[in-house]
């Protein structure tokens, strides 16, 4: 499993897992590795939908949701106690969008939950035309949830986009492309 450090006003803030919690392993191996990176907070960049044969499901599928819920039932019993697991909706994954974070939210309620603001990522081709509306609509939504921990910044937000939020500007991430 490989992981990123994130700092945030020059102290450790967490780790960004690039692993797919929907389909990695669980149990003692997944405990170990998430012990071994000490992270109070742990990002998860991928949560694509699960597979139905040789294809991988709809992400809005019962299936996929069920199993990712599960994955992150499994994940927050791995972590440490009082860390907190952070999911990063796309559009392209089983959160992608307000009503599957709300979901989530609400399904799995818990302090130890919580999102990665990215709205260029949660953004499809076609609702490219109409970005500044939807940016807004985004941060009506979820910046001022308190499980939103953190966000991403791509370039081209607005500067009082989620100020209280830490602002990361990394758009090298390899795993944190835009939308589909």
């Amino acid at each position: 499993m490989r992981s990123f450090a994130i700092t945030h006003d020059g102290g450790e803030w967490g780790a960004i897992v690039d692993s797919d919690i929907a389909t990695d392993p669980s149990s003692p191996a997944l405990r170990g590795e998430l012990a071994k990176l000490g992270a109070t907070r742990v990002v998860v960049a991928h949560a694509r939908p699960a597979q139905e044969g040789d294809r991988p499901a709809l992400a809005w599928t019962r299936a996929s949701v069920d199993a990712f819920h599960g994955a992150c039932r499994r994940w927050l019993g791995a972590l440490a106690t009082g860390a907190t697991l952070l999911l990063w909706p796309r559009a392209d994954q089983v959160v992608s969008d307000i009503p599957s974070a709300w979901s989530l939210l609400r399904t799995l309620e818990t302090e130890r939950l919580g999102l990665v603001l990215d709205p260029d990522a949660m953004i499809t081709e076609s609702m490219r035309e109409h970005r500044a509306d939807h940016l807004q609509r985004f941060a009506d939504a979820l910046a001022s949830e308190p499980r939103t921990a953190m966000l991403i910044d791509r370039g081209g937000l607005p500067e009082d986009y989620a100020l209280h939020l830490p602002r990361l500007r990394q758009p090298e991430i390899p795993h944190a492309a835009h939308g589909t």
